[in-house]
């Protein structure tokens, strides 16, 4: 977290001019409690994403860096999501609805059953009415994951191996993930 505070120490200056070394050590304690079940090399693309894109002049917050990381490593997308959702009710039948929505990820399946596909299939406009509803409840229901996985170090959980090994990810922190979670 030093080398990630000395980022923005460098590059906000502004930010920090009248810091003390109290301070800097405070802040370096607060952002490794927030971020210690990350891998330092997503943390890393987190924060060049941030800089590259921040148009102001003051450093990024911990939550900021903190969306940019589950931005970085979720593999959950409403819009994806939903277009799942309006394949099925435009394209399978009535008996293939069950096995179809088991094939949605598993917030949409908290959001979707099979009696809401076929209640879409019989009612025009009924996609349109459920959107909104749908795209709120998805958004809720995927910050609260993403949340409880960082926070318990979960990642594999919004992620994949895949994902996180292109981030940079080591495969023997992802082994470590791996391990804890088959012994809890």
């Amino acid at each position: 977290m030093r080398s990630v505070l000395n980022i923005f120490y460098v590059t906000y200056p502004s930010s920090f001019e009248k810091w003390t070394r109290n301070q800097f050590s405070i802040a370096n304690k607060v952002w490794f409690d927030f971020f210690q079940h990350i891998p330092y090399e997503i943390v890393m693309k987190a924060v060049k994403q941030e800089i590259s894109e921040n148009r102001t002049n003051f450093a990024p917050s911990v939550g900021q860096i903190m969306f940019r990381v589950k931005e970085l490593i979720s593999v959950y997308d409403a819009d994806s999501a939903w277009a799942d959702v309006c394949y099925i009710v435009r394209t399978v039948d009535f008996e293939g609805i069950p096995a179809a929505v088991k094939g949605l990820d598993d917030i949409s399946r908290q959001i979707i059953t099979s009696r809401d596909i076929q209640r879409m299939k019989e009612s025009a406009g009924a996609l349109d009415k459920e959107r909104p509803r749908f795209f709120a409840m998805y958004s809720k229901l995927k910050d609260t994951k993403e949340a409880e996985a960082v926070e318990s170090g979960d990642l594999i959980s919004i992620s994949s191996n895949d994902r996180l090994l292109s981030l940079g990810a080591k495969q023997s922190e992802l082994q470590i993930e791996m391990k804890q979670e088959s012994e809890g």
